[in-house]
């Protein structure tokens, strides 16, 4: 998987270059920079692992934010890049959409949520897309928010 995972980026990247003319710092390059330090297993689809895009929720604070899961030496914290070595890292690390992780930090203990994630093969066209489902039976409501509300649609008619 590491080899069609490699050549598929390596095709991106020459894409990017060609569209671009510059590909130094780019995502893509990132990704490639790091495979060569891949641990067994950071990888698997419809999980979070390396290269995954997530979206998260303080569960705490409501807070929202978009992160890229990474390795290696160089992670951007502004752009929004997590190491998989950080807490936040390993406690996302195999985790689906819908899953809560709680996590050791400096400032104390903090609670999360995986609201969407994009893996690495998804994005490269190696594994479907998975959606969480939407239904109003299975969103689960935020403590503050009472019971959930059905989806909008059109009313029937009493019988």
């Amino acid at each position: 998987m590491i080899t069609e995972l490699r050549t598929r980026l390596e095709r991106e990247a020459d894409a990017h270059r060609r569209e671009n003319g510059v590909n130094e710092g780019s995502r893509v390059e990132r990704l490639l920079a790091a495979l060569p330090h891949l641990e067994t297993g950071s990888i698997q689809p419809g999980r979070a692992g390396f290269g995954s895009e997530v979206k998260l929720r303080d569960l705490d604070s409501g807070a929202e934010f978009d992160s890229l899961l990474l390795s290696g030496d160089r992670i951007d914290v502004d752009a929004g890049e997590v190491s998989l070595a950080s807490p936040i890292g390993q406690a996302l690390l195999g985790r689906r959409v819908g899953d809560e992780i709680s996590v050791s930090t400096p400032r104390g203990q903090r609670r999360f949520q995986l609201l969407a994630l994009t893996t690495i093969l998804q994005s490269l066209g190696m594994e479907t897309a998975s959606r969480p489902a939407t239904s109003a039976a299975t969103v689960r409501p935020r403590r503050d928010e009472g019971p959930p509300r059905p989806k909008a649609g059109r009313a029937r008619a009493p019988r």
